[in-house]
């Protein structure tokens, strides 16, 4: 069976959309990196807290404005209203149980 000149024009048309709808390699990388407390069972709340020098006390703790998928952006949100960035079990109270950001059962870097 002989293609006709149309049928291949469309077949190609076809092939560039969809190659052109793929993701690119930043797509995949956002898309691969564990957002922020999501992988700390029981410490899933992103908060922005006032620390003792401990490290232990959290104090004052407010959620961010918008979810962060990445724990610099987080970090650098929580410092910029002169806070700590926070993984927290118990949201509205002025005692949290939090964790910092960058403990992890699966090790997550600040890179």
């Amino acid at each position: 069976m002989k293609a006709t000149i149309p049928a291949l024009a469309v077949a190609a048309i076809s092939f560039l959309s969809c190659a052109a709808a793929l993701p690119t390699a930043e797509g995949v990388s956002k898309r691969q990196e564990i957002p922020p407390c999501s992988n700390l069972p029981g410490f899933f709340l992103q908060q922005c807290c006032n620390v003792d020098e401990t490290g232990y006390l959290n104090t004052n703790c407010r959620s961010p404005e918008e979810w962060f998928y990445n724990i610099n952006d987080f970090s650098q949100r929580c410092a910029a209203d002169e806070k700590q960035a926070r993984c927290c079990s118990a949201p509205n109270l002025d005692l949290n149980s939090c964790v910092d950001p960058s403990f992890s059962p699966i090790g997550i870097s600040r890179e």
